[in-house]
């Protein structure tokens, strides 16, 4: 088989284990540390969360995998520090200091599959498309305990950001009545549809069931017994067009069906 001009490549059965390697970036940023793990979560694609056993520095932690290929991230929280140098005066204004961060990620992938060669490549490509928007430089410059205050009211308001998020309740009745507002639709006449090269899907409401048609390279057709299981099946539909702008994150729920509403057609 010819594997110049194709994506799979033959297994390597005599390689055994990993690669693993990290890089590591440091940074600084204006925002608070709980808005920049929120950036960096939308730039990497990989959900992060609070490492409780790391008290001297706030620090977040998390894991993708796409294939073999596994990224863990940490996004560590260094210092405040000023703006500019050899200035004791009381930082009061925001715009007088920065925050630094680190930036650390660790990619593994089996080398059965992998070459060790397109391993590096291909994580030198994630960081650098990753740290491009970053405002990187050297490591710290000796003003993190000159600052300490500043930092520690900072992570206390993240904690507090965090805290509250947990907190947050959807209400059912108010999904539950856009859900009801779709099939009512559904019932009347409207319809989901979607179409590509390969073909496309519709569901609708044949005047006696539920049923989605599938057309082009994979033709098909299934109906749904009762609402619970049509209502499923649209938010399985569109689970991803639904949060596809704010990936890795999940908008709340009353959001989707309210995206989905405006699928109708």
């Amino acid at each position: 088989m010819d594997t110049r001009n194709s994506k799979f490549v033959e297994p390597d059965d005599t390689q055994t284990g990993e690669w693993i390697d990290h890089r590591e970036a440091f940074f600084w940023h204006d925002r608070t540390p709980y808005e920049v793990k929120f950036e960096i979560e939308k730039l990497t694609g990989t959900l992060l969360v609070r490492d409780p056993e790391q008290t001297e520095r706030l620090t977040y932690v998390g894991e993708s995998k796409t294939g073999g290929t596994k990224h863990v991230l940490r996004l560590r929280f260094e210092a405040v520090t000023p703006r500019r140098p050899y200035m004791f005066e009381p930082w009061t204004d925001p715009r007088e200091y920065r925050n630094q961060f680190t930036l650390w990620v660790e990619m593994a992938a089996p080398r059965r599959w992998v070459k060790e060669e397109a391993f590096q490549r291909d994580l030198n490509r994630a960081f650098e498309c990753w740290t491009l928007r970053l405002q990187c430089g050297s490591g710290g410059n000796g003003w993190a305990d000159e600052l300490r205050p500043l930092y520690d009211r900072q992570v206390q308001e993240s904690l507090e950001r965090e805290e509250k998020k947990s907190r947050v309740k959807e209400d059912p009745k108010a999904i539950e009545a856009l859900q009801q507002a779709v099939l009512a639709a559904l019932r009347g006449g409207k319809r989901f549809s979607t179409a590509h090269k390969e073909g496309g899907s519709i569901l609708s409401f044949s005047g006696h069931s539920f049923v989605r048609v599938d057309y082009g390279d994979e033709p098909g057709q299934q109906e749904y017994s009762n609402d619970a299981e049509m209502l499923q099946a649209i938010r399985n539909f569109y689970d991803w067009e639904s949060r596809r702008d704010c990936y890795p994150h999940r908008p709340p729920e009353v959001e989707v069906w309210r995206y989905i509403q405006r699928q109708l057609r």
